[in-house]
């Protein structure tokens, strides 16, 4: 039988699988190794975010996902973009200190921004 999935995917998503949690929490609980770790994150839209420390995205949360790629890995970061751009900063400095952290001496060779 055919993947639920299939219907409104296509057969490219049977090989995926989708892990809906939080991401650290599913990365502490686990021992593989991806391709791809995509993380969502959301942000309040007037900037009251600013006030909470999102644990998925902390310097820490990042060296753990980067632990858990294949060599070749990406991981994958997408939230709203704001004005000013504190959360994107926030995001780019914290994965920046895990590369150096893993002894990746030009971090910004390994970082893209779209």
């Amino acid at each position: 039988m055919p993947s639920p999935r299939r219907a409104w995917s296509g057969p490219s998503c049977d090989s995926v699988d989708w892990h809906l949690q939080s991401a650290r929490s599913f990365i502490a609980a686990t021992e593989q190794r991806f391709d791809l770790i995509t993380i969502t994150l959301h942000a309040d839209p007037v900037g009251l975010d600013a006030l909470q420390t999102d644990y998925d995205s902390t310097q820490e949360a990042f060296d753990s996902y980067l632990g858990h790629l294949h060599p070749d890995g990406i991981l994958a970061v997408h939230g709203p973009t704001q004005f000013p751009p504190r959360q994107s900063l926030r995001v780019v400095s914290n994965v920046r200190e895990a590369l150096q952290h893993r002894g990746i001496a030009r971090p910004g060779d390994h970082i893209a921004v779209i």
